[in-house]
């Protein structure tokens, strides 16, 4: 908010204006990546790799999606007045918050978890996929264990259906299924398409207590749902 009188108006299209700014250097940088590609993660210090410009940036968590969303960050700050050598220092000590793609390497059992199990949308779940798939590129055992996505609205059930055959079309080795939404789109696409790599539960504890003893050593597990669906619940079984 502004101080008396007219202050408050110039302030609100000052912002308005910045954020507009912001926005188009945004789009300029984003489609002038030379690449933004997510590298294999054989442990937790594996990265995302940005090239902008002549400078090379990594951050500390694997995904394309994050590679778009760092170039962003590097425009807005570009547009408030920071260096591009600050920019540069500042995204390459980008750490992921909890439950946010945080990569785990589990040498006990030899594997890693990509945790994103902090919330789940279609468009978050298919960028988790892609960086998933990425590491079957790679020769990697793939495990997906995906919670329901809540709030949709009429539309779940597409959703859900969408997002189980993108599971499928990626030929993950085991997809585990938690919810009563999910369960749904896979009695649905199971009339279509082959789904014996499909494990479905009606919550988080009860598909853990099926897929415990599948993680086999080498595999890279993505666990990714709605809060509501408390899939944390696994990654803290996998991790202890």
């Amino acid at each position: 908010g502004g101080g008396g009188g007219g202050g408050g108006g110039p302030k609100s299209s000052m912002v308005e204006l910045r954020s507009q700014l912001c926005s188009q250097l945004s789009s300029q940088l984003i489609s002038q990546l030379s690449s933004a590609t997510a590298r294999s993660f054989p442990d937790a210090n594996t990265a995302t790799t940005t090239t902008v410009s002549s400078h090379r940036v990594m951050i500390s968590e694997p995904g394309n999606h994050l590679a778009v969303n760092a170039a962003a960050a590097a425009a807005v700050s570009l547009a408030l007045g920071l260096s591009f050598p600050e920019v540069c220092r500042d995204v390459s000590q980008y750490k992921s918050l909890e439950m946010r793609m945080r990569v785990h390497n589990i040498p006990a059992r030899g594997i890693v978890c990509v945790d994103d199990a902090y919330n789940a949308s279609p468009v978050s779940v298919m960028n988790a996929l892609q960086t998933l798939q990425d590491e079957r590129t790679v020769k990697r055992r793939t495990v997906v264990l995906l919670g329901d996505m809540l709030e949709l609205g009429a539309a779940s059930q597409r959703y859900h259906e969408e997002i189980l055959n993108a599971c499928l079309d990626r030929g993950f080795d085991l997809i585990g299924l938690a919810g009563p939404q999910f369960s749904r789109a896979c009695g649905t696409v199971s009339r279509k398409r082959d789904v014996t790599t499909v494990v479905k539960r009606e919550d988080a504890e009860q598909l853990w207590e099926k897929v415990k003893d599948a993680m086999d050593p080498g595999s890279v597990v993505l666990v990714k749902g709605s809060r509501g669906m408390r899939m944390d619940s696994i990654v803290k079984r996998l991790t202890e």
